[in-house]
């Protein structure tokens, strides 16, 4: 989309790919540079994604088995 007097709303893509590799320099500053923030990172970032897909499952494999686990039943049985 371009204005009238000839400048673009959304930026040139030059525009987008420096701000994309400051944010890149930025994170490898940060993170990867060193190799103790780099093991920390991985270490963090496996933790994290372990609890994601761990809380994720155990909703899906709930909500597929809803009313025939046992905390569903129990009140039957107790």
């Amino acid at each position: 989309v371009s204005l009238a007097c000839g400048k673009s709303l959304i930026g040139n893509k030059s525009d987008v790919f420096n701000k994309n590799l400051a944010n890149m320099k930025v994170i490898y500053n940060t993170l990867f540079k060193r190799t103790s923030t780099y093991a920390v990172a991985i270490i963090a970032s496996a933790f994290f994604f372990e609890r994601a897909l761990d809380v994720t499952s155990v909703a899906i494999f709930e909500g597929i088995n809803k009313g025939k686990l046992w905390k569903d039943i129990k009140g039957k049985y107790e």
